[in-house]
């Protein structure tokens, strides 16, 4: 499932710093993103082709992940994972979909993440997960529409 409403440039920014320290190790820009940050020394890039869910650029720290385990990744459909989600977007849509935020200290969303909130384990996996990216950061879960919303607000503000 491709997002439908786009990172803000913002996000995609703090996930590109998160990657230049070392603590992110892939970003994710899906094909259509309209503006993508300047790519660290730290890092290689790949393009996926195609119309296929995962097709795109991507950021990645060699370090950590490989240009083929990227591509592997998008033709295994475990993309996520490797992006540092716990579970998939079809899983968490069966139980209690429920957003989980990385926040900078002015309340950007660096990065949302979409679990299950009934399955306890997952929700704990996904905010450790996203601490880990990104340390400085607070992580919460906020309802999944307000993160929507935001998005659509600021993708407003920052095209008119």
């Amino acid at each position: 499932m491709e997002p439908l409403i786009h990172e803000t440039f913002i996000a995609l920014q703090a996930q590109v710093d998160a990657l230049a320290r070392g603590t992110n190790p892939v970003v994710y820009f899906p094909s259509g993103t309209k503006r993508i940050p300047d790519m660290p020394p730290n890092a290689d890039a790949t393009i996926v082709e195609g119309d296929v869910i995962g097709a795109g650029a991507y950021f990645y720290n060699p370090r950590f992940v490989s240009e083929k385990e990227i591509h592997n990744a998008v033709r295994t459909g475990t993309l996520g994972y490797l992006l540092g989600f716990v579970q998939t977007k079809e899983q968490a849509l069966k139980g209690v979909p429920t957003a989980i935020v990385a926040r900078d200290k002015v309340g950007n969303e660096i990065k949302t993440a979409l679990v299950d909130g009934k399955n306890i384990r997952a929700v704990f996996l996904q905010i450790k997960a996203l601490q880990l990216q990104f340390p400085e950061a607070s992580v919460m879960m906020e309802p999944a529409q307000n993160v929507l919303v935001e998005r659509l607000v600021r993708a407003d503000v920052h095209t008119a």
